[in-house]
């Protein structure tokens, strides 16, 4: 095979070199204009990171606040279920009767005349004194779980009695 040397040839080879250089420097341009747009969806990713982080942190802060709030609704709800309970026994068995034998029992521990704790077992409830710990305790018979017991001081339990005239 000859190599040819003339001058078309050489026009030849200067054309197509003059080619493939524009065909880099077309293909250089694209990349760079990708590259741009690469960029510049970069920057609005870290933007949307910036966005979602600040999010997270607002979310996290609002947890705590709820956390903090189911907190206080769960005390509140267990001095409603206490009221509940003491409220039921007043209703439902504290007659003048039943209230004269707690009443005289309270008197009794709290004079030394009697023990400083005992138990009433009544139709629905059972309450336990213990003057001791200061506390009441009303156990609804018919609900055994946790919730079926309420512990009250006794002066609230006392007030309470005494406020009730049935």
């Amino acid at each position: 095979m000859a190599v040819s040397d003339g001058p078309d040839d050489q026009r030849d080879l200067a054309a197509r070199i003059a080619r493939l250089k524009a065909a880099l420097a077309a293909r250089d341009a694209e990349l760079a204009a990708r590259d741009a747009e690469l960029s510049a969806r970069d920057a609005e990713l870290s933007a949307r990171d910036a966005e979602l982080a600040a999010r997270d942190g607002e979310l996290a802060a609002r947890a705590a606040e709820l956390t903090e709030r189911s907190a206080e609704l769960a005390e509140r709800s267990a001095e409603l279920a206490e009221q509940a309970a003491k409220m039921q026994f007043l209703d439902e068995e504290c007659t003048p009767h039943v209230r004269d034998l707690v009443r005289n029992g309270l008197e009794a521990g709290e004079s030394g005349a009697g023990p400083r704790s005992w138990r009433f077992e009544f139709n629905r409830f059972e309450i336990a004194f213990d003057l001791d710990r200061d506390e009441v305790v009303i156990e609804d018979v018919l609900d055994p779980a946790e919730a079926g017991a309420q512990r009250i001081p006794i002066a609230e339990f006392s007030a309470a009695l005494t406020a009730r005239k049935t």
